[in-house]
């Protein structure tokens, strides 16, 4: 499986008076050239889609037309919230959206978002963490929250779900999870990491 990872986007960000969104719209179309030319399942997008919480329409609009472009390719996209970003504007009609492959983790909910991908009796299961703050969970920390909202997901002896608690991040080092990251587990290989930020 091919998943194609990207974050940051800052769609509708303004520096100095000018508007970067041609610029991004270029970016964006580079993106889903790259998805269609290295046949990716599913393109991942880990949070900061918008530069501000209220994004411009034109902003709006843009991203519409990207995940449409993707979907149009055929393509799945897993995204979550940033901390730029509205939970409430960036879930909105995550449902649905999700029905047509276009999964989304915004909101902290009870049962997190996840996204699935079946290929040779391979399985790799998404769970979709958004950014949030310890203090919306009554944690400490970072590393807390993100423990709190996974705890009981991950469990030892629970069919289909491997003990995780750390794993390695960038450059292979061990790394603190923290909410932002979007998980992937993979039931096959019982095996775990992180694509972050």
């Amino acid at each position: 499986m091919r998943f194609l990872h990207i974050a940051d986007l800052h769609i509708g960000k303004i520096v100095n008076d000018f508007s970067m969104l041609e610029d991004q719209k270029f970016i964006l179309e580079q993106i889903a050239g790259m998805a269609k030319a290295n046949s990716v399942d599913a393109v991942v997008i880990a949070g900061d889609i918008y530069d501000r919480a209220i994004p411009p329409g034109e902003a709006v609009a843009l991203f519409d037309a990207f995940l449409t472009k993707l979907a149009g390719q055929g393509r799945k996209v897993i995204l979550i919230s940033g901390n730029h970003d509205s939970p409430e504007r960036i879930g909105f009609g995550s449902e649905i959206l999700g029905r047509q492959g276009v999964h989304i983790g915004a909101l902290v909910k009870e049962e997190l978002c996840r996204a699935v991908f079946e290929e040779d009796g391979f399985e790799t299961e998404f769970v979709l963490l958004p950014f949030v703050k310890p203090a919306w969970l009554g944690t400490g920390t970072s590393g807390e929250a993100v423990e709190a909202l996974l705890s009981g997901y991950w469990q030892e002896g629970v069919p289909g779900r491997g003990n995780f608690r750390r794993t390695a991040g960038r450059g292979g080092k061990k790394k603190e999870p923290h909410s932002g990251d979007p998980f992937f587990y993979n039931r096959q290989r019982q095996g775990a990491g992180i694509i972050g930020q």
